[in-house]
């Protein structure tokens, strides 16, 4: 509610509490001085949803003890619940269409859209029971909603068709409002936001509660079989002795053995809890264990949206972000409380194609040197004069590597990302032997991004104890 409020008071307080720039979001809602009359749709749909969540607080605070836990219906309590959250955020949102709906003078629309919101909250109430009446009651109930429904559609259509009050023209598509500049400036990127925070809401919303009031575990639990709890054991020692846990004695009990698992991705999960162990204590562990995969998995919606957007347009982007925000097969492992590397992984992985990707878009296909050959003095002239030549595409191939390089910090198995690259490799360098082109620029950023993934991976491949240099489960 008071993000609501302080963008009410940002919208709102424009040009006259602060001096109103030329740039930026608010850009579209700028007058000479003083208070912007144009921006009051705005400013009072912002004021209806902060009003919804508070209504909904209110009504929350009335209930009784049952209402408030919705027991109703179980052993005759008489429990209605409370109206919730979503019928507030839902409302924000009609609000704020039915706000833009005004700025471009579709006011028939904005009517209709209102009336209808109305009529579902209202008649939902009602089947909730939080309101009744006798009349509804009655076996011709549906008519009186029909008849409802059929009257507030024909006092639109009077006031929309009234000479007096109605008849209003739209906007000319040469002379739009605000909204609609500001939306044809930002629709691609509000659409992606909102894409994150949906899938972060399903990632977390069935799976938060009975995680943590879960019978035998001091009310915390996991699923993903046994490696989340394998996890917990290797961050229960990371916050104990300050150290990665190398041997672990419990492993091939009684006998003991290498902890398998590479470190990056527990230790995100450790120094989470250490952030959080000021505000939550000894749960600290388990809140960051718990929220940090679905955070991870719907931090993956960004690098898919962008990748999409830098090789096929902003619709592209848009699409690709929800796409993957309700991908069952990613959901299913990016969920809260599956305290495994997979979210993880996939995050990085999508990463480095994205960087990688960004590379060879900017990098061409020009010749940048007169000659080349496979003395290693001209591969290293060759290669020097691309990294001179093309920065910014040297640039992305480097952090692709770091990239792969936390992935592989992170999964044993993360070579499943820089392979894919190298099969779209190959046969771009085969297509380029057919159509006579130079294939060292895209040469030069491969093995960059490769060399710095053996870099950040080596120190713990290359443990002594690891011993996973050579090893076919290992790089």
């Amino acid at each position: 509610m008071f993000p609501i409020l302080g963008l009410l008071v940002g919208v709102a307080g424009r040009g006259v509490l602060n001096p109103a720039g030329v740039k930026g979001w608010f850009a579209f809602n700028t007058v000479e001085d003083g208070w912007n009359r144009q921006a009051l749709p705005l400013q009072i749909a912002l004021f209806v949803w902060a009003a919804a969540h508070l209504a909904t607080i209110w009504h929350f605070d009335q209930g009784t003890i049952a209402d408030r836990l919705r027991l109703g219906g179980l052993g005759g309590i008489e429990a209605n619940g409370f109206v919730g959250y979503y019928a507030a955020l839902f409302t924000g949102i009609v609000a704020i269409i039915v706000s833009g709906m005004v700025a471009e003078r579709w006011f028939t629309r904005a009517m209709t859209l209102t009336s209808l919101w109305t009529l579902y909250l209202i008649g939902s109430w009602y089947e909730e029971g939080f309101w009744t009446n006798e009349t509804f009651g009655e076996s011709w109930a549906p008519l009186i909603w029909l008849a409802i429904t059929f009257f507030i559609g024909v006092a639109i259509s009077m006031i929309g068709n009234h000479e007096k009050y109605g008849g209003w023209s739209n906007r000319e598509e040469h002379r739009p409002s605000g909204a609609r500049q500001f939306w044809n400036a930002h629709w691609a990127s509000l659409l992606t936001a909102v894409a994150f925070l949906i899938g972060l809401v399903i990632r977390i919303q069935w799976y938060a509660v009975p995680s943590m009031h879960a019978m035998g575990t001091d009310g915390f639990d996991m699923t993903g079989g046994s490696d989340p709890w394998y996890m917990k054991r290797v961050v229960d020692y990371i916050l104990a002795q300050n150290a990665h846990l190398v041997v672990d004695a419990d492993r091939f009990y009684p006998i003991g053995g290498i902890n398998p698992r590479p470190p990056l991705f527990s230790w995100t999960l450790a120094i989470g809890a250490m952030i959080l162990q000021p505000l939550l204590g000894d749960d600290a562990v388990w809140w960051s264990m718990l929220a940090l995969p679905a955070i991870y998995g719907a931090l993956t919606i960004l690098p898919v949206a962008a990748i999409a957007r830098d090789h096929f347009g902003k619709a592209a982007g848009v699409i690709a972000a929800w796409l993957i925000a309700f991908m069952p097969a990613h959901v299913t492992h990016s969920t809260w409380g599956l305290a495994d590397h997979d979210s993880f992984v996939m995050l990085f992985i999508v990463l480095g194609f994205m960087f990688y990707l960004r590379a060879v878009k900017y990098a061409g296909s020009e010749r940048l040197v007169r000659t080349t050959s496979i003395r290693p003095y001209d591969m290293l002239r060759a290669m020097g004069a691309v990294a001179q030549e093309r920065k910014y595409a040297m640039s992305n191939a480097v952090l692709a590597g770091v990239a792969f390089g936390a992935a592989s910090l992170g999964w044993k198995g993360f070579v499943v990302g820089p392979a894919i690259l190298f099969l779209a490799y190959a046969a771009q360098v085969a297509l380029n032997m057919f159509r006579r082109r130079d294939s060292t620029i895209l040469s030069t950023l491969f093995l960059t991004m490769l060399l710095t993934n053996l870099l950040i991976a080596l120190p713990f491949y290359a443990h002594p104890q690891m011993n996973l240099m050579l090893d076919g489960s290992g790089l």
